[in-house]
C-alpha cells in the first residue's frame, strides 16, 4: 500500500472513532498525523508540546477555542513566528514555528517591527484587540526558527502549565505499541552491585510478541534503579514519538511510576537528569527512580525514590510503557539476590602493569584498575591523610579491579592515590561540590569555579586540566585550553567559571571563551575584566579564543546597476560568520529601514516587501555585525520605478 493511502486510511478510521466533538478543534485541516509527542527528551529539557506533520509550508492554523491572542513573538530562533491564544475557558495554546500570521496580526507584527527597527519583537496586546473564535484562522504552517516544516501545539492549562492534550481531549490515531529497546540497571549506592560489578549495566532486549520484553536474568546485591529506552512508532512506524507513562512494579508493588500529565518551564531542565546523564551515548534511559534535585511534575506520581532492594530470594521486575493513546508494552526482568563474597585468589603474573582510572555516573566515584595480564594483588586506594582509611579495590575478573569512593559529607575536596607495585603512581585530586551546602569558590589549575547551593544535583565532583589549544578555522586561540571534567555531569543553577587572561593581549575585547560540541566550537556570553568569566550548566572543554574576522556578505540579490520592474524587487543575501556568530544586521534602501528576515539555518537574510520603496536612484546597503564586534559592510547600486 501507498503511503499516501495508508495516511488516508489511518486519517479516515480515526475520524470513524471519534463519536463526539471536540471541546478543542484540531488546529490544522490536515490528517491528526504526530512528529514528537509532549515531554519528549529535547537535550536537557523536555518538549513543552505536541509537534503536528503538515508537509510543505503555508497550511492555515486555526484557533482552537474562542478566546483572545494574548502574545505574538517574532525571532530568528527559538519558536520562530508564534501566536499565543489565552482561552475563555482559562486554558491557553502556543502556536509556534509558523510561516505568517492572519492579515490583523501581520500588520500589527510589522508595525511594531518599523517601529523598533527590529525584526524580534515580543507582544502582548490588550485581551480586547484581537478576540478569536474557535476554528476561526489565525496563522499559516511554516519552519521558522528552527527544524523542518511542522507546527509546534502547545496547550497549557489555567495556570500557564504545559499540559498533555489528551488531558483536555485532544486526539490523535495510534494503534501501536511502544518499543522497548534496552534496559539500564544502575547501582543506587557505592555498595550496590549488579552482576558482580560496580558499574551501572545496559542490557539489551527480547521481544516475545504482543508487547512482551524479557531481559537476561541480573544477580544484584543493595538498591538498584532502571532506567528505559522506550519509543512509540507513529505514523506507520517512519516517526519514535515518546510514552505518557512507565510503571515499575515487583510482586503486584508499585516500585516507581513516571507520568507525563505536566511539565512546568520552571522544572523543565530537570530534564537533565530525567534521563541518565552519563549514558546518552548508549541510549535514551528514562529513569525510575528521582535523582536528587529532580523536582519534575512527572516524577511526582509516586511517594517513593524509586530504588529497589535486592530480594531475599528469586523475583521479577515488570517494566510498563503506556503512549498516550493507551497502548502498552511490558518488559520482565528476572532479579537474583547475590551475596558478597571474596574471589579466590589467582596467580599473577608479574610482568602485568596497571593502569588507573576514574568515572563517575551518580554521586561518587568509581576508580578501576586494568591489568595487561592477571593479577591477584588488589591495589589500594589511599586517601590523603585524615580523610580516611585505605580501600581496597574489589576483583572484577582476573584482570580488572574496581573500587566505588564517596568522601565524606562536608568534603570540599579530595584527594587520593591508588598503590600497587606494578601501577605507576598516580594522585587524583577532584573538588566536591554537594546540593545544599553554601556557595563557594575553588580553584584548580588557575580555573576558578563557583558553585551555588542548587547547583549540584546532588553531588558534584570536578577536575581541571589544561590541554593544548585548538585551531578552528577563523579563530585564534589564546593560550590553553580547559578541561572539566566530567564533561557529561548534570548541572542545576549554572555555575560561573574564569579563567586567567592569556599573556601579551593587547585587546582583550575581542576575546572570548567557547565550549566545544559535538561538531564545532560556541561562544559563551563572556565577562571580561582581569579574566574572562561564564555562566554555564555543562562542563567539557573551553578555550579562549580571539574572532578578528568580520562575517562575509555574499549572493546579494539585485546585483549591483539593477534596473527592478518593481517598487518591492526581491532582495536577499546570504550572511555567514564561522568564528562568534552573527549578532545584527540591518538593510536600508536610501537610509530607508527595511524589514528583513533572518533564517540562521539558511543564513540567509530576506527582505519582506512589506511596502513600496521610493522611487529612483539609491543605495542598497547591508550591514553585518557578529558577537566579537566585528562589523561587515556592502552596497550596491538600486533603481526603482515611479
Amino acid at each position: 500500500m501507498h503511503a499516501l493511502s495508508s495516511l488516508a486510511l489511518v486519517f479516515t478510521s480515526f475520524l470513524g472513532q471519534a463519536d463526539a466533538p471536540e471541546e478543542y478543534r484540531w488546529p490544522l485541516d490536515l490528517p491528526r498525523l504526530l512528529t514528537s509527542s509532549f515531554a519528549e527528551y529535547r537535550r536537557g529539557r523536555f518538549h513543552m508540546g505536541i509537534d503536528l506533520r503538515t508537509g510543505p509550508i503555508g497550511k492555515r492554523v486555526y484557533a482552537a477555542a474562542d478566546g483572545h491572542v494574548s502574545r505574538i513573538r517574532c525571532s530568528p530562533f527559538g519558536y520562530g513566528k508564534a501566536v499565543y491564544v489565552q482561552f475563555d475557558d482559562g486554558n491557553s495554546a502556543v502556536y509556534a514555528h509558523l510561516d505568517d500570521y492572519a492579515p490583523a496580526l501581520r500588520d500589527y507584527v510589522r508595525a511594531a517591527q518599523h517601529g523598533r527597527k527590529n525584526y524580534t519583537v515580543d507582544l502582548y496586546p490588550p485581551a480586547n484587540r484581537f478576540r478569536v473564535s474557535r476554528g476561526e484562522f489565525i496563522a499559516k504552517s511554516g519552519q521558522t526558527g528552527i527544524g523542518v516544516p511542522h507546527l509546534h501545539y502547545e496547550l497549557r492549562d489555567r495556570k500557564g502549565t504545559p499540559i498533555d492534550p489528551s488531558e483536555l481531549g485532544v486526539q490523535w490515531p495510534d494503534t501501536t505499541r511502544p518499543t522497548l529497546r534496552k534496559l539500564l540497571v544502575s547501582p543506587g549506592s557505592p555498595d550496590s552491585t549488579i552482576n558482580g560489578d560496580l558499574l551501572p549495566v545496559v542490557l539489551n532486549l527480547r521481544n516475545n510478541g504482543g508487547g512482551h520484553y524479557a531481559a537476561s536474568p541480573i544477580t544484584i546485591t543493595g538498591q538498584v534503579g532502571f532506567g528505559i529506552d522506550v519509543v512509540d512508532p507513529a505514523n506507520g512506524g517512519d516517526t519514535r514519538l515518546g510514552v505518557r507513562e512507565i510503571v515499575t512494579e515487583s510482586n503486584g508493588r508499585e516500585v516507581f511510576r513516571y507520568l507525563n500529565q505536566r511539565v512546568s518551564y520552571a522544572h523543565n531542565t530537570d530534564g537533565v537528569v530525567a534521563y541518565h546523564p552519563y549514558f546518552m551515548n548508549q541510549g535514551r534511559f528514562l529513569l525510575q527512580w528521582r535523582w536528587t534535585g529532580n523536582r519534575t511534575e512527572s516524577y511526582r506520581h509516586t511517594p517513593r525514590t524509586g530504588w529497589f532492594e535486592a530480594p531475599s530470594g528469586p523475583t521479577e521486575i515488570h517494566i510498563t510503557a503506556e503512549d498516550f493513546r493507551g497502548n502498552a508494552a511490558t518488559l520482565a526482568v528476572p532479579v537474583l539476590p547475590r551475596p558478597l563474597q571474596l574471589d579466590e585468589p589467582k596467580f599473577s603474573d608479574n610482568n602485568a602493569t596497571g593502569i588507573a582510572s576514574v568515572d563517575c555516573f551518580d554521586s561518587w566515584l568509581v576508580v578501576t584498575v586494568a591489568f595487561t595480564a592477571s593479577e591477584s594483588e588488589a591495589p589500594l586506594l589511599r586517601p590523603a591523610p585524615g580523610t580516611g582509611d585505605a580501600l581496597p579495590l574489589r576483583r572484577i575478573d582476573s584482570k580488572t579491579y574496581r573500587v566505588a569512593y564517596d568522601p565524606s559529607p562536608g568534603s570540599q575536596e579530595t584527594t587520593f592515590t591508588v598503590e600497587h607495585p606494578r601501577v605507576a603512581e598516580n594522585s587524583f585530586r577532584y573538588l566536591v561540590f554537594e546540593r545544599g551546602a553554601p556557595a563557594r569558590t575553588a580553584e584548580m589549575n588557575g580555573v576558578r569555579i563557583r558553585v551555588r547551593p542548587n547547583t549540584p544535583y546532588g553531588k558534584l565532583f570536578i577536575r581541571t586540566e589544561r590541554a593544548t589549544a585548538p585551531s578552528p578555522g577563523s579563530l585564534l586561540a589564546q593560550g590553553d585550553a580547559y578541561r572539566l571534567w566530567h564533561p557529561n555531569a548534570p548541572i542545576d543553577d549554572a555555575l560561573s567559571v574564569s579563567f586567567p587572561m592569556p599573556e601579551g593581549i593587547s585587546d582583550p575585547s575581542k576575546l572570548r571563551v567557547y565550549q566545544q560540541g559535538r561538531r564545532s566550537w560556541s561562544m559563551l556570553d563572556t565577562t571580561i575584566s582581569s579574566r574572562l568569566e561564564i555562566e554555564t550548566r555543562s562542563l567539557g572543554t573551553f578555550a579562549i579564543m580571539e574572532d578578528a574576522t568580520p562575517p562575509s556578505i555574499t549572493g546579494m540579490t539585485p546585483g549591483t546597476g539593477y534596473a527592478a520592474s518593481s517598487r518591492r524587487p526581491t532582495i536577499r543575501a546570504r550572511v555567514v560568520d564561522r568564528g562568534s556568530g552573527i549578532d545584527g544586521y540591518s538593510v536600508t534602501y536610501r537610509n530607508q529601514w527595511l524589514l528583513t528576515e533572518y533564517d540562521p539555518e539558511t543564513t540567509l537574510i530576506e527582505w519582506e516587501r512589506d511596502e513600496d520603496l521610493p522611487p529612483g536612484e539609491g543605495e542598497l546597503v547591508v550591514v553585518v555585525t557578529d558577537n566579537a564586534g566585528n562589523r561587515s559592510e556592502r552596497s550596491i547600486s538600486l533603481t526603482i520605478p515611479e
